[in-house]
């Protein structure tokens, strides 16, 4: 499990290695993300891969659970937690900086 830590301003906190997970683990890596609190927002983190292909993970309780999807293929992956809040016809969005993370060659080599 990796703690990645968001401040109220937006700053990132990594543990040393930064390591999302493994090509082809599914459902094994829980990640704590410890961020600002908005009311009645959704938390999520956008992950940007090589190829420019985004996804999104939703951050539920404080933890988002990586699947195999998620960790298709080794390399480094750009990463943005997002807090998004409706306020009636208007769309809030708290972003963090924009971070590295790493994904790691299989583990069953």
């Amino acid at each position: 499990m990796m703690i990645i830590k968001i401040s109220e301003n937006g700053r990132v906190t990594l543990p040393a290695g930064n390591v999302l997970g493994y090509v082809g683990e599914h459902m094994l890596r829980v990640h704590k993300v410890i961020h600002p609190q908005v009311e009645n927002a959704m938390y999520t983190m956008v992950l940007v891969y090589d190829d420019d292909t985004e996804m999104t993970v939703n951050i539920n309780d404080g933890e988002m659970v990586m699947t195999s999807g998620l960790l298709s293929a080794e390399g480094v992956v750009k990463a943005q937690f997002r807090a998004t809040r409706n306020a009636g016809s208007v769309v809030h969005v708290l972003k963090s900086e924009v971070f590295t993370v790493k994904i790691m060659p299989s583990a069953d080599v």
